[in-house]
């Protein structure tokens, strides 16, 4: 259940991806954009901002839901409530940031699949959706180790963390730092190939 706070945002990368690429190769009304007086990256972080909003709102719903269908097997005493709020923007603007990088891979509709496959499958399963990073390290140190090259991992245990309480899980700050970084990482990246590919300045 708390997995799918994480869950949705990355959910919600593909048809992002798919609305953007359409929007390119059709009516490309995001080209209007560019001839504001502002900077150009900002428009992408301003739809990043908007995506994580509308992924914050759909993700939210799902507590009551989860409180409804498993009753007092739910329960809020570990609750960091500051932690939680941090966490829980902290991740659905990650994704959001995420998914401008994304943006800029496919060329075509074609290729939707293909980033599914190679890139956002691989880094849900492994990036400590179905099973805490503990469980990894128990089962293969070096493995565990390996997993800490994705950004996913600590979104999931950043969330669990702030949830459940920090023992069992990475350490929530860290997570928060590695997620903000990757933040950075990932917009400037994204931002940078699709200047180069819509030539936009």
């Amino acid at each position: 259940l708390i997995g799918m706070f994480v869950n949705i945002g990355i959910f919600e990368i593909q048809p992002t991806v798919a609305q953007f690429i359409g929007d390119v190769n059709g009516d490309n009304a995001l080209s209007y954009h560019f001839v504001l007086p502002i900077p150009s990256w900002l428009i992408f972080i301003k739809r990043a901002i908007g995506n994580a909003c509308k992924t914050a709102i759909m993700s939210i719903a799902i507590l009551p839901v989860g409180k409804v269908v498993l009753g007092n097997n739910l329960q809020f005493s570990n609750v960091s409530i500051f932690k939680f709020a941090i966490a829980f923007l902290s991740v659905n603007l990650f994704y959001s940031i995420f998914s401008i990088w994304m943006c800029s891979i496919p060329k075509d509709m074609g290729g939707l699949g293909t980033i599914w496959v190679r890139i956002l499958f691989p880094l849900w399963f492994f990036g400590a959706a179905e099973f805490p990073w503990q469980t990894i390290y128990k089962l293969s140190k070096p493995l565990s180790y390996l997993a800490l090259a994705n950004p996913f991992l600590y979104t999931m245990e950043g969330i669990r963390a702030a949830f459940f309480g920090q023992p069992g899980y990475i350490s929530y700050w860290l997570c928060m730092g590695v997620i903000w970084m990757s933040m950075i990482f990932f917009a400037w990246l994204g931002i940078s190939r699709l200047k180069r590919r819509l030539d936009f300045i």
